[in-house]
């Protein structure tokens, strides 16, 4: 390929793909509610937020859980998280909820969860129906 800005011109005129255009943008919400719905599960979406050198340190506990997301561990972060997104799926509306209500989100502790520190998970849910359920912003 040529390596000047003339060449890279006439390349792209040549690009089988130019004209292509996606039929549809998904965001991370819509992926949820689709995955759901196929799975017939109840889902939760995590976006894992360490915005600040704090809350990366504080993220998770040495040798220990996430302590915004303490159903979680590095490993887990390590193995499922495409750019700080990771899904769950469950089988029981009992479980999912004890998984949100974990989820130390911007909003700050819960009642299950008193972490209070600089991270933290934002999180929304869904039903095994796609419809979106609860959110902590």
């Amino acid at each position: 390929m040529p390596h000047n800005s003339e060449g890279f011109e006439a390349h792209r005129d040549s690009n089988p793909f130019a004209g292509l255009k996606p039929a549809e943008r998904l965001d991370p919400t819509d992926v949820l509610q689709a995955l759901c719905k196929l799975k017939g599960k109840y889902g939760i979406l995590l976006h894992l937020r360490q915005h600040s050198p704090e809350a990366k340190t504080d993220f998770v506990a040495p040798g220990g859980p996430v302590r915004p997301a303490p159903y979680l561990t590095a490993d887990d972060i390590l193995a499922g998280q495409f750019d700080d997104l990771m899904w769950g799926f469950f089988d029981s509306e009992e479980d999912l909820d004890a998984c949100y209500g974990a989820t130390v989100g911007p909003d700050g502790p819960t009642d299950s969860n008193p972490y209070d520190g600089p991270a933290s998970v934002y999180a929304v849910t869904c039903g095994p129906d796609g419809e979106l359920r609860n959110e902590n912003t």
